[in-house]
C-alpha cells in the first residue's frame, strides 16, 4: 500500500544539476570518447567506414545516461564520418537540439517502470494452506499493522537534512520488505501478499536510484517519475484487497 501521501522528489536545484551532470558527459567525456573513435589511420577509415556511423555500445549493467550519451556520439560519429565534414579545420560539428531532443524522447519512451518491480514467486515467500475466515482475518491484521507501523515511522522522518531522509526511508522500506516476507500468507490471498512485496520493493528501487543519482542521472530522473506509476498500483491493489474483505465479510480490529 502507498504509506505516505507527499512527493519524494529532490529539488529543482538537484534538478538542475543532473542535467548538467548529463551535459557534462555528452559534451566532454563523449567528445573525448568521440576523438579516440574517429580519428584512425587511412586503412581503417576504408576497412571501417561502415562502422563509424554505429552508436556505442554500453557494457556491462544497464545506464541510461551512458546509452544515450553513446547515442549522441554515434550521431557525433556519423555528422562528422562524410567527406566533405573530413577537414579538422572545420572542427567537430554536433547534432541539432532537435535530434537530441529526439534521442533523448526514445530513451525515455523505451523505459518501462516496471523494470523497477521484481517478480515474486510463491517459493520466496511463507504460504500456509488454512484459508479459513480466521486464518485470512489474521493475516489482514498482520499486514495492516506492519504499514501502519511503518506509516508513523515514514511520518516522523525529519526532512530537513533531504539525504539523511532518504536514508531513513530506505531503512524503513527494507525492514518493512523483510517483514512481509517473513509475514505467513493463506494461499488463497498469496497474489495480493506477492503484489505488495513487488510493489514496495519498486518503492525501494526508486528510492535507491534517487540516492545513488550520480551514478545514473537519466535514471534517477525516469526514477522519481515512475513514482506516481507505483502509487497508482498501490491504490489498484488497495481497492482489489477491500473488495476482498467486503466479499467474504472479513473484519479485524487493527
Amino acid at each position: 500500500m502507498n504509506l505516505f501521501s507527499e512527493k519524494k522528489t529532490f529539488s529543482l536545484l538537484v534538478f538542475i544539476f543532473l542535467i548538467g551532470l548529463i551535459l557534462f558527459f555528452f559534451y566532454f567525456i563523449g567528445l573525448k570518447e568521440f576523438k579516440l573513435i574517429s580519428t584512425p589511420s587511412d586503412s581503417e577509415n576504408k576497412n571501417n567506414a561502415t562502422q563509424k556511423s554505429q552508436p556505442t555500445v554500453v557494457s556491462g549493467e544497464e545506464n541510461l545516461t551512458k546509452e544515450l550519451a553513446g547515442n549522441i556520439i554515434g550521431e557525433i560519429a556519423k555528422i562528422n564520418s562524410s567527406s566533405e565534414n573530413s577537414d579538422s579545420n572545420k572542427g567537430v560539428k554536433v547534432p541539432t537540439p532537435e535530434i537530441i531532443d529526439k534521442l533523448t524522447a526514445e530513451t525515455i519512451d523505451n523505459f518501462n517502470p516496471e523494470s523497477f518491480k521484481p517478480l515474486i514467486k510463491d517459493e520466496d515467500i511463507r504460504i500456509i494452506s488454512d484459508n479459513s475466515l480466521n486464518s485470512l482475518s489474521n493475516y489482514f491484521k498482520n499486514f495492516y499493522s506492519l504499514l501502519k507501523k511503518s506509516s508513523t515511522s515514514l511520518a516522523s522522518i525529519d526532512s530537513k537534512n533531504e539525504l539523511q531522509a532518504l536514508d531513513n526511508m530506505i531503512d524503513i522500506y527494507r525492514q518493512l520488505i523483510i517483514s512481509f516476507y517473513n509475514l505467513e500468507a493463506p494461499q488463497s490471498i498469496t497474489h495480493f501478499h506477492k503484489e505488495e512485496i513487488a510493489l514496495l520493493s519498486a518503492k525501494l528501487s526508486i528510492l535507491e536510484k534517487e540516492k545513488a543519482y550520480s551514478d545514473d542521472p537519466l535514471l534517477a530522473i525516469l526514477a522519481i517519475k515512475s513514482d506516481t506509476y507505483f502509487d497508482d498500483q498501490f491504490t489498484i491493489l488497495k481497492n482489489s484487497i477491500n473488495d476482498f474483505l467486503n466479499k467474504n465479510r472479513i473484519s479485524f480490529i487493527n
